[in-house]
């Protein structure tokens, strides 16, 4: 038997219970419409960054042309936390599915 433990329905009758759950999907069909352009909005900002093609200039900006920049690279890429982020990375992309 399932309990429930919450209470603030327990003393409403049927008609209340009723205008609280239409008030509900009223508040509910509100946030969604507010929240549809800023979402709208979003999804355009991300599919522009997913096109674009990102540079060594993008990443390191000035510094693309320090001498000590390649070993310095490699040795960031040998840090255990990097290598796991690595490994992370190629086995989600290996499974992930491209929805786009």
């Amino acid at each position: 038997m399932r309990k429930r433990y919450d209470t603030r329905f327990y003393y409403m009758n049927k008609t209340q219970r009723r205008h609280a759950y239409f008030d509900g999907v009223d508040k509910a069909r509100a946030e969604r419409e507010q929240q549809r352009p800023q979402l709208y909005r979003a999804e355009r900002r991300l599919v522009a960054q997913a096109q674009r093609l990102i540079t060594a200039k993008d990443l390191f900006g000035d510094q693309v042309v320090h001498e000590e920049l390649p070993r310095l690279l490699d040795e960031w890429l040998q840090l255990a936390e990097i290598r796991q982020a690595r490994w992370l990375v190629q086995r989600a992309g290996d499974r992930a599915t491209d929805y786009a």
